[in-house]
């Protein structure tokens, strides 16, 4: 995992309730929440159960999108104050690049593992596509969310 996300995240060790997790706008009744995402990120890897992927890399198509803890310090405008949507990308890549992976639900949890992880990642979802395997589908693949008990 990239050594900003770990710093960022490290922050956040304290035990929260579930009212610090939405953020109150000052002068107003209303509440916030954040997200980050990562549209269709694409790789190359290893992965598949027919002997003949397991020969070849091939192309992957991830999404992620992740609910995180709003920065209540967004006035100071520092790096270290969010979860860097270029951490989640290393984690991705870091993920994929490793041994073969057989099916794209082990990749979908094992990047939502290493991502929920964090403490303020409150909620992430995953979608793990294969565009290359049929002629007659765009993609085929699947989605996976995860939320945390807070």
């Amino acid at each position: 995992m990239n050594t900003l996300f770990q710093t960022v995240t490290s922050k956040c060790k304290s035990r929260r309730r579930a009212s610090d997790n939405v953020l109150a706008l000052a002068n107003s009744n209303q509440k916030v929440t954040q997200k980050i995402f990562i549209e269709e990120l694409e790789l190359e890897m290893s992965i598949g159960v027919l002997d003949s992927e397991k020969k070849n890399k091939q192309r992957v198509i991830i999404s992620a999108e992740l609910t995180i803890i709003p920065n209540k310090d967004w006035q100071n405008d520092e790096i270290t104050d969010v979860v860097s949507y270029a951490d989640v990308i290393q984690t991705i890549e870091d993920t994929t690049s490793q041994e073969h992976i057989n099916l794209v639900e082990t990749v979908a949890e094992r990047i939502l593992e290493e991502c929920m992880s964090a403490r303020n990642v409150l909620a992430m979802t995953v979608k793990v596509q294969k565009p290359d395997i049929f002629d007659n589908a765009r993609s085929v693949g699947t989605e996976i969310t995860r939320i945390k008990d807070i």
